[in-house]
């Protein structure tokens, strides 16, 4: 993908270079016939990946659910800001250090207009649980791996992407032995394709109108 040079820049804030472990790009295109409804529609879009809570919704019901949750735990009446939390419901087991979820944190939102521009993108990365005041984290990737949703309008073109990078299984951490095996298998499904299939769904549901 080609953009102006600050978008370049915006986009390497965003998507951490790549060392080890899986990545995973996946990008949906799409061209509308006016101005007018890429904008509108670039508003939607937006709106659809801030409110992550409805996710498993617009996945139609398949793959994980996820709620936002403040620094302090609380779920009710919560900002879409950096530092917010995701608390994630996958299939099957749960963890211990994360209460039967996997965490993540809002770790950086950029937005960006100009003249025919619009850009809408935030990254997440495995985290601590927030509702406990142990620091392991709470995730079945290690706290190198990342997420990056991605929303770019160039007049009548709008791309809707999500970046995966350095995803490798938690189980150097201090988190118990079961956690480990937990977090291998998944990670392992992950790997396969698992996560995969959860990324296209969300794309394509928040594309469609």
């Amino acid at each position: 993908m080609e953009f102006n040079n600050y978008v370049n820049k915006i986009y390497e804030k965003l998507i951490p270079k790549h060392v080890e472990g899986k990545k995973l790009d996946l990008v949906k295109k799409i061209q509308y016939k006016s101005t007018e409804e890429s904008e509108k529609r670039f508003i939607e879009f937006k709106n659809k990946l801030r409110n992550v809570n409805n996710w498993y919704l617009i996945c139609k019901k398949n793959g994980a659910e996820f709620l936002l949750h403040s620094n302090t735990c609380e779920t009710k009446d919560v900002q879409f800001i950096e530092n917010s939390y995701l608390r994630i419901n996958i299939p099957g087991p749960g963890s211990n250090v994360g209460d039967g979820y996997d965490w993540v944190i809002i770790d950086s939102i950029i937005e960006y207009e100009s003249e025919g521009l619009q850009f809408f993108g935030f990254m997440v990365r495995a985290s601590e649980n927030p509702c406990k005041s142990n620091t392991d984290v709470a995730h079945f990737f290690n706290s190198n791996a990342t997420s990056s949703f991605i929303l770019y309008r160039n007049n009548l073109e709008i791309i809707l992407s999500y970046h995966g990078r350095n995803e490798l299984p938690n189980i150097n951490s201090n988190n118990n032995f079961l956690d480990k095996i937990r977090n291998s298998m998944i990670s392992i499904g992950s790997m396969l394709g698992l996560s995969k299939n959860q990324w296209k769904l969300l794309l394509n549901g928040i594309a469609n109108n």
